[in-house]
């Protein structure tokens, strides 16, 4: 800063005049910038860098002379005015003290700054170049500081002043630290001048990261536990490899040139003849082996062979460039005599390449593979905008920085509770909000997570209202169903979030796009309040028929007599608005509106020659000569008149009352007969067919549209001007935005939503960077991510939303839930190549989520933050049935216990033969049939038709409950919903697969908003679901004899019943009543309770009060 901008200058300035009469360059001397004023043999004398100059006070010499003799003050030239100069100083308590001190400055400190908009971003950079600007005094050869000096001030602690800031500087272990900045104040306080090599650096979390001791410690982390982001990318390069396999095997087939095929989407393609028919053989053989693995197959053209096939390099490094354009898509159709014919995917406007290659399309696993590796990258390389998330990925300990204190609740984050927020969900968002980086919630079954994000949202965004909010949150999760379920409750602001990417499912309101419901409970609030007001306004109902006549003269094509009958319509509108409202147009309009009435009623009719025939032969017949009139014109026009009576033609007023005056005998001159002459030119026009094309015979000009539209415009602005009206006029132009252009709306609010939301994977699609505005992934940036269901997340994917978290990141998810997937035969592949150690094949088993929360709470037990919190109170299901979740899944692995948030009269039913029972167990012993292996899944007849009888009888006596069916198994799925066809539950839909019949898909909740009524579907369809009854088949049968202390013997008699997470889910949807169906000797085995405890633990809950065994 310049010495004449300083906040602690003395009030009054020092009037100087020059002793010298030559003329003063006063350009030559810098206003603001420091001088020296000094006393020789009773003159004083001005010095500033190669100027000088003799001067006298104008005034008294006394204090100029005290000043300059104590030598504690320093001086700057703050004006030149008619040769005088104006000198202020700075009073300074003592001699400048030398100190070297390097000031650190946190990101806190920044967004500070950034919020009093001192700042455009909150990078450290803009922060300390501002500090050094604002605080750091030039005109010396070393950085100085002023600092306030109070009495009985704490040791160890600065407060240094600056042009319009003070900012507090506290010491620790010899390090200075900015710990506190605010708007200077004048005060007293005595000030010295610290001199030396002072600067502001980086104490940020990022800037401590840099350290040596800090990196040495990651690499030793890494050494000692295994990199655990190293051991992901060999993941990563592994399955791209087992991914490249089929494509590698079929190869590229070149081609010279392409013709447009004869089917649309159709093109043909020249290849040599062999190699046709040795890629189409391999072709087939590929489509038996890889279609039931990935799904359909798809080709590709290409300008250029991929490198995965050039052989050049390890496959491991192919694929990580980024795909430019949209690719070429396509099926195989025939090859035949060096002609290939494909199919493309979609309409292109532009041909394939005329030469180039086919091969197996590898864009999505290469999408995919490409995110993941620079979402890595990221990380790796700390150019991630939250540095230090490597170290908290591997385990390492890492500095961090307090955040101000955030309170977790305000009036608007409350409402998005059913209720009052449990304890632990008040305590979910005090740590999420004030987290130093990461914040991990476990959601156990029915316990609120969704209120939690959603009110989390609300927090967020309310702590930045002072800066732009416009997309700086990101919702995500690694499947649309979960993203869809919290962009659906998402309301900040009063605006939802937008869902960027993706195609929706279609069923029922579910699954609808946010913005349209956010739309309709907009109108229905709108149309509760609005439309009785508007009721009690009759003229709001004037104007709409108004508008709606002018709307069907502008669009409809009306014919002659339509539009005769339209303008009468319009005309008394006007006048009744005019007569009971003063409402009316302006003279210019009205006139406008007149000549144009007249011109349109002269247009050309739609009538049939055959209709109009008569008519047209008595206005042929008008005289309009002298001669010929003196003959019979009288008599001519008096038949007209009489025709177009019997016909119910309608004249113009002028126009009648032309004919009537030759009729009753009016003098006939040349200026009568011309007027007779353009009548009967008119009634020719009007009266004519008109044989052009439909589409174009009665389209209006865009100059009369725009006299229709001035007409509406001036109408509705007078009633807008009107003070008791204008309100009411706002809010119904409103409700009818949200109820017809949905587009504009979506458009809108994608401008100022502060929320986005997609899956882990198109968070860094091309969708989400147009939106963001920036060229590449690397880009990307929110304040806050939050990803949902992240336990279930594959720890690749779920890197790529966090490497985009700025300020915070905050992990939701339930470890004790369904974990991430792998490929067997990558991970077997994995573990041979690189000999993995149990280590390693640990860290692949084991979430993120779960990683992250595990190495979190060990540094909270070393004395950092508290970042993760369990939500321990359920409100999905009875409270018994509530208990057994808990102490089965949750208090067996050391987890808190999750209480009960409801009593047990709000989980009433009345399912026949379950009455005041909670669960239950069908018995459908082994002796009614073995499961069996159906395309190398398990499936029983008989538990298939049991539970499908099951449901009907709950479907059917309990219309206003809900059931969820949930096998382990995908064969048993499919066999569930063909044995509900004879039950009348399912019908054959598209592909003879079974679909649930539309009158059993929905109900109605007590809200009316629709809800799922019947689904069957495996565990993994199911997380994230709730009905009021769930009928689980377990569908294994007891084999007999089982030896409890083999793993492997276990294994294969219980299979997927061993997963505690699988059965935590699929005995956790239910809110009423869960009823298992299947061989009870699986859980009255005494190997079950070594096997799959909770399985004989339910089995006794069921021989107890609360359940019914059958």
């Amino acid at each position: 800063m310049k010495l004449g901008t300083f906040s602690g200058l003395a009030p009054r300035a020092i009037q100087l005049s020059s002793c010298d009469k030559q003329r003063i360059d006063t350009k030559a001397w810098s206003i603001g910038d420091e001088i020296t004023v000094t006393e020789e043999g009773g003159y004083f004398y001005l010095f500033q860098n190669d100027q000088n100059l003799k001067v006298k006070p104008t005034q008294s010499a006394e204090d100029l002379r005290f000043k300059i003799t104590r030598a504690q003050a320093l001086w700057t030239l703050t004006s030149i005015k008619k040769g005088r100069f104006y000198i202020r100083s700075v009073e300074i308590a003592d001699a400048p003290t030398v100190l070297n001190i390097d000031i650190g400055i946190s990101t806190r400190n920044a967004q500070v700054l950034r919020k009093s908009n001192e700042i455009a971003d909150d990078s450290i950079e803009a922060a300390s170049k501002w500090l050094t600007d604002e605080f750091i005094l030039e005109g010396d050869d070393q950085p100085r500081l002023f600092v306030s000096v109070y009495a009985g001030s704490q040791e160890g602690t600065l407060e240094i002043r600056g042009r319009e800031w003070i900012a507090t500087l506290d010491e620790l272990d010899g390090y200075w630290t900015l710990t506190k900045l605010s708007r200077s104040r004048r005060s007293g306080a005595a000030l010295r001048l610290l001199t030396g090599d002072i600067k502001f650096v980086d104490a940020s979390v990022a800037g401590q990261l840099s350290n040596p001791i800090h990196r040495h410690a990651l690499e030793e982390t890494v050494r000692s536990h295994g990199g655990y982001m190293q051991l992901w990318q060999q993941y990563s390069d592994m399955e791209w490899v087992m991914n490249l396999e089929a494509a590698t095997q079929l190869g590229a087939l070149s081609f010279k040139e392409c013709d447009k095929g004869e089917q649309s989407r159709e093109w043909i393609f020249s290849v040599i003849s062999e190699r046709g028919k040795a890629f189409l053989e391999k072709w087939k053989i590929l489509l038996g082996k890889e279609k039931s693995a990935r799904g359909d197959l798809m080709l590709e053209v290409m300008r250029d062979l991929p490198d995965w096939l050039e052989h050049t390099q390890d496959l491991e490094g192919t694929g990580l460039g980024k795909a430019g354009g949209v690719p070429w898509l396509c099926e195989l159709i025939d090859i035949d005599d060096g002609m290939v014919t494909l199919r493309l995917d979609a309409d292109r406007d532009k041909p394939p390449p005329k030469e180039g290659v086919i091969c197996i399309s590898m864009r999505g696993d290469r999408t995919v593979r490409s995110r993941r590796q620079q979402a890595v990258n990221s990380i790796q390389q700390r150019n991630n905008p939250m540095p230090q998330l490597h170290y908290l990925l591997e385990g390492s300990a890492i500095p961090y920085e307090r955040p101000k204190k955030i309170r977790p609740l305000s009036a608007a984050a409350r409402k998005r509770f059913k209720g009052e927020p449990t304890p632990k969900q008040r305590e979910a968002l005090k740590v999420a909000m004030n987290t130093p980086d990461v914040a991990i919630i476990i959601g156990p079954p029915g316990t609120g997570k969704t209120q939690v994000i959603t009110a989390l949202q609300v927090r967020l965004s309310e702590e930045q209202k002072d800066q732009p909010i416009q997309h700086q949150m990101l919702v995500s999760s690694f499947q649309h169903d979960a993203v869809d379920n919290v962009m659906e409750r998402s309301n900040v602001f009063g605006l939802p979030a937008i869902k960027v990417g993706g195609k929706r499912r279609k069923y029922g309101d579910q699954n609808e796009n946010p913005i349209t419901g956010w739309c309709r409970e907009k109108v229905n609030a709108l149309d509760a309040s609005l439309t009785p007001l508007l009721a009690d306004e009759p003229v709001f109902s004037e104007m709409k028929t108004l508008q709606k006549q002018l709307t069907v003269l502008r669009v409809s094509k009306p014919d002659f007599q339509q539009k005769q009958e339209l303008i009468k319509r319009i005309n008394s509108s006007l006048d009744r608005l005019e007569e009971q409202f003063q409402i009316r147009l302006s003279p210019s309009v009205e006139q406008r509106w007149q000549t144009w009435t007249d011109a349109f009623l002269e247009g050309v009719s739609t009538a049939t020659a055959a209709d109009n025939r008569l008519l047209i032969c008595r206005v042929r017949a008008l005289r309009t000569t002298a001669k010929s009139f003196d003959d019979d014109g009288v008599i001519q026009c008096i038949r007209l008149l009489d025709s177009c009576e019997r016909q119910g033609f309608s004249l113009a007023e002028p126009n009648r009352q032309l004919l009537e005056f030759f009729v009753n005998g009016g003098r006939v001159g040349g200026e009568q007969l011309a007027r007779l002459k353009r009548l009967k030119k008119v009634l020719i026009d009007q009266l004519m067919p008109d044989y052009r094309p439909r589409h174009v015979q009665q389209v209006i000009s865009a100059e009369s549209c725009q006299l229709l539209n001035d007409i509406h415009d001036e109408i509705k602005q007078q009633i807008k001007s009107t003070r008791s009206l204008a309100y009411l006029t706002v809010l119904d132009e409103y409700r009818s935005a949200l109820k017809h252009t949905p587009d504009t709306i979506r458009q809108a609010v994608a401008e100022y939503s502060s929320v986005l939301g997609a899956t882990c994977q198109q968070a860094a699609g091309e969708q989400m960077t147009n939106l963001k505005q920036v060229s590449y992934q690397d880009g990307l940036k929110f304040n806050a991510v939050i990803v949902d269901e992240a336990a279930r997340a594959n720890p690749l994917d779920l890197m790529v939303p966090m490497s985009m978290g700025k300020q915070r990141i905050v992990l939701v998810g339930d470890h004790r839930q369904l974990p991430h997937l792998l490929e067997p035969k990558v991970e077997n592949e994995l573990a041979e190549k690189f000999e993995l150690s149990e280590v390693h094949k640990e860290m692949l088993n084991t979430s993120l989520f779960q990683r992250m929360m595990q190495n979190l709470k060990e540094l909270e037990d070393k004395g950092q933050p508290k970042r993760v919190v369990m939500l321990d109170t359920q409100f999905r299901m009875h409270p018994m049935l509530g208990k057994f979740i808990s102490e089965q899944f949750y208090e067996r692995y050391g987890l808190d216990e999750v209480k009960p948030g409801l009593e047990e009269s709000d989980f009433q039913h009345h399912v026949p033969g379950y009455e005041g029972k909670v669960c239950g167990w069908i018995d459908v012993p082994v002796s009614h049939g073995k499961s069996y292996r159906y395309k190398g899944s398990l499936q029983r007849d008989a538990e298939a038709g049991a539970i499908a009888r099951e449901a009907k009888q709950i479907l059917k006596s309990c219309p206003d409950l809900s059931v969820g069916v949930i096998t382990f198994y995908s064969a048993q799925v499919n066999h569930i919903l063909k044995a509900m066809i004879s039950e009348g539950l399912t019908e054959a839909g598209k592909g003879n697969t079974p679909q649930i019949k539309p009158e059993w898909q929905s109900l109605s909740d007590e809200q009316g908003k629709q809800k799922e009524r019947l689904r069957v579907g495996s565990v993994d369809a199911f997380q994230g679901k709730e009905f009021d009854v769930v009928l689980l088949s377990i569908v294994r049968t007891s084999q007999g004899h089982i030896d409890p202390d083999d793993d492997d013997a276990l294994t294969k008699a219980y299979g997927f019943l061993r997963l505690d997470n699988r059965l935590n889910v699929a005995m956790s949807r239910q809110h009423r009543l869960l009823i298992l169906v299947g061989d009870k000797a699986m859980a009255t085995h005494p190997a079950a309770e070594r096997a799959a405890p909770s399985l004989p633990a339910f089995y006794k809950l069921c021989e107890g009060s609360h359940g019914q065994v059958y």
